[in-house]
């Protein structure tokens, strides 16, 4: 065989890899819209600039860490994680729940425990009706809405 011939080869071999590849990226992105999607966001500061308050006591309170939030949904079904601060997990419970009713989803179960000195892990299962259709994405946008609503 002589160096053309081998060249010509590999790059016929090169461009099949490449089909191959691009088959098997559409097909994993077709699979992951029929099993579902995750959605996670890592813990995030509001700064809220009040004008009102003169105090350096009350600037501490204007700047608010919201929980950490994953959000995966399988067809139907949805979980979702939130990580908070001890003292707002009771408040943060019942803020989501209020939120995931209006989103007309109805919560299976929903799990509060205590981690470490101070957070609270929240776990929250629950099922879309058969009518809604609810993407990962736009439930946590309205959970992290709901939460900052709720903290300030």
């Amino acid at each position: 065989m002589d160096k053309a011939s081998v060249l010509g080869d590999a790059i016929k071999y090169m461009k099949q890899l490449q089909t191959r590849l691009h088959t098997l990226e559409a097909q994993a992105e077709e699979d992951n819209k029929k099993t579902g999607s995750a959605i996670q966001v890592k813990r995030s500061v509001v700064f809220s600039t009040d004008n009102n308050h003169d105090d350096d006591d009350d600037s501490n309170s204007n700047n608010q860490t919201l929980p950490e939030i994953e959000v995966r949904v399988s067809r139907k079904d949805v979980l979702i994680k939130i990580q908070c601060d001890k003292h707002n997990g009771r408040a943060s419970t019942s803020t989501v729940l209020g939120k995931l009713e209006t989103l007309n989803l109805t919560v299976q179960s929903s799990n509060l425990l205590p981690f470490g000195n101070n957070i609270v892990d929240l776990t929250i299962v629950a099922k879309m009706n058969e009518e809604n259709c609810v993407t990962a994405k736009d439930l946590l946008g309205s959970i992290r809405q709901a939460l900052i609503v709720h903290n300030n």
